[in-house]
């Protein structure tokens, strides 16, 4: 808890929420809030300065992901249709 003391004292003006940062597990909201009663922090609200930001889609996520339906729809109807002239691409895994 310490550095995250220093960091407040130092001016910053947020934490991370959620259950997992990138490749580590994020403190519990009750670990939060005990911090910030120790330091005589007060959180605000989410958003209390402003709007929620919007999030866009990805075009290039977007894209994928519709690649990857057409695909699965490939593979369905092909089992589907038992179809001779289907052939599934293979994958190779070298080590």
């Amino acid at each position: 808890m310490e550095g995250q003391a220093l960091c407040f004292l130092a001016g910053a003006g947020s934490i991370f929420a959620g259950d997992k940062l990138l490749t580590t597990p994020n403190p519990e909201f009750n670990e939060d809030k005990e911090m910030f009663d120790i330091l005589g922090l007060i959180p605000k609200e989410a958003f209390a300065d402003g709007e929620k930001p919007v999030s866009q889609p990805d075009p290039i996520i977007e894209a994928r992901k519709e690649r990857e339906a057409q695909r699965a729809a490939e593979l369905e109807a092909a089992k589907a249709n038992r179809d001779p002239q289907f052939n599934p691409r293979k994958v190779t895994v070298q080590g």
